[in-house]
């Protein structure tokens, strides 16, 4: 035992306390553990970097692609051949295959068949163990049958990604031109169709958690119109997948939206071009609003509503561009003592009927971000701030609606342009059941066994059937995690 010079090291069994100076606790002798003692009992050979945090160095199980079965060969012949590396051993897989993970299919259950075939881990519903074969039903839908919608074709993807894509846009110089013959045809604007936002209930853009699936959960509780999560420009005209697996939609999602964050009118207007070609989408949303300071750093977000000239031009390149309506979604502006959102809702207004068919306001700043209480106050008076001589535009209020008392008490007090749509946001990742209290005027004080079996379930079955190996594949990644963390 040794106290740094403040006081003497004892190693003799005689003596009966430390000696030590003032300001140190005086130890009995049975508490002392001798220096040399404690030197005996370390292990020599243990890594010192390896004392605290993960075990790296836990053996690791290695997965093979001959540990599955050629998906080529399950539909006749591979193309690879002798060279393939995936097995072809079918009865041989069938013996080494993992125990499955459930019981029936969620995918075979809807479409009669599987597309992973003897591959899929809840494969005892349609394996014929005798032939070694994938059971189909005579009652399948049409395997062409498109659940999900919107996914990039891979030769487009191509050129994308090569700069070989052909826009009709495809110079500053050339959006310009196309800027002074917009402007000259503006009496000339058929007006585009709109989407009927009127007491509906609508689930907001969520970003990184307002996926497929949980829309699936949304429009399964009664929401009437949702919108895909932010997607940046620049990742979708250069093709990349994560972004564009943001485009997809559900059969099921009968009014659906995309949410676009852009920062000028030339790529606006190459991006309108790219999503009315191959996306299928019934109204477009320009994001004004997200606080993110990567996205607000490149003049996208919260930034654009400080940008006036780049929100016109975005809004004429993208108006004239696509074949759907537009909205825009904005906070009431960058500081809670600065607001200007009924300062920029003039200029918005004058694409109301030539492509912009609603603004959503949520009633925060951007350094707010999700502190304080929304200011439907404030979000009364900007949709007040419109000019009488242009078609008005309804306002749809966002913030703090957790539940129908609050739905109720803000479409009690008037405004005028103020539209009856519930648009529901954290409220609805707190409450995915959020929809029928509002459609059945009520406070509904959800059990435990409906939240598991109504929500989570259904959940775990959507997310299965959206992307069954990216599920299983994330599902592996979190056990090596956990196990990881334990030293295991």
């Amino acid at each position: 035992f040794e106290m740094e010079n403040q006081a003497e090291t004892i190693d003799n069994e005689n003596s009966e306390v430390v000696a030590c100076n003032d300001g140190w606790a005086k130890i009995k002798k049975e508490f002392l553990v001798p220096k040399s003692a404690m030197k005996q009992n370390e292990p020599n050979n243990v890594d010192q970097s390896m004392k605290t945090g993960m075990n790296t160095k836990r053996p690791r199980e290695k997965k093979n692609s001959y540990d599955m079965l050629c998906h080529q060969f399950q539909l006749g012949k591979c193309t690879f051949g002798e060279s393939c590396s995936f097995s072809h051993e079918v009865k041989d897989y069938l013996k080494r295959k993992p125990k499955d993970i459930a019981y029936p299919c969620p995918i075979w259950d809807i479409r009669g068949f599987c597309p992973y075939g003897l591959n899929c881990r809840f494969g005892k519903s349609h394996t014929n163990f005798i032939e070694g074969t994938s059971i189909v039903s005579e009652t399948r839908k049409d395997e062409n049958t498109c659940f999900v919608q919107n996914e990039l074709k891979n030769e487009v993807q191509i050129k994308l990604r090569k700069k070989k894509y052909q826009f009709k846009c495809k110079s500053k110089e050339d959006f310009d031109d196309l800027l002074k013959e917009w402007s000259r045809k503006d009496e000339e604007k058929i007006e585009t169709k709109k989407v009927d936002f009127e007491g509906k209930v609508y689930v907001a853009p969520l970003t990184t958690v307002g996926n497929l699936p949980f829309r699936r959960i949304m429009k399964k509780f009664g929401a009437d119109i949702t919108c895909g999560e932010m997607a940046i420009e620049q990742n979708l005209i250069n093709g990349k997948s994560s972004e564009w697996a943001l485009m997809k939609r559900h059969v099921s999602e009968d009014v659906f939206g995309v949410q676009v964050a852009v920062k000028s009118g030339f790529r606006a207007t190459i991006l309108a071009e790219l999503l009315a070609n191959e996306v299928n989408c019934d109204f477009v949303d320009l994001n004004m609003g997200c606080p993110i300071d990567l996205v607000c750093d490149q003049g996208m977000g919260s930034q654009l509503m400080n940008r006036k000239n780049s929100v016109k031009h975005i809004l004429w390149g993208m108006t004239n561009v696509l074949k759907c309506p537009m909205t825009v979604k904005m906070r009431i502006g960058w500081n809670v003592n600065k607001p200007n959102a009924h300062l920029l809702l003039p200029e918005i207004q004058q694409f109301a009927g030539k492509g912009v068919c609603a603004v959503m306001i949520h009633g925060r700043s951007r350094l707010q971000r999700y502190t304080k209480l929304a200011d439907w106050e404030y979000i009364r008076k900007a949709a007040n701030s419109q000019s009488e001589e242009l078609p008005q535009l309804p306002v749809i209020g966002n913030g703090d609606i957790l539940s129908y008392s609050d739905y109720e008490e803000q479409m009690e007090k008037e405004g005028k342009n103020m539209s009856t749509c519930a648009m529901l946001a954290r409220g609805a990742l707190i409450k995915p059941w959020l929809p029928t209290e509002i459609k059945e005027k009520r406070n509904w004080d959800i059990s435990a066994s409906e939240r598991l079996g109504e929500f989570f379930i259904s959940f775990e079955i959507f997310v299965l059937t959206w992307r069954l190996w990216t599920a299983l594949r994330h599902l592996e990644n979190l056990r090596s995690i956990w196990l990881g963390a334990l030293g295991k």
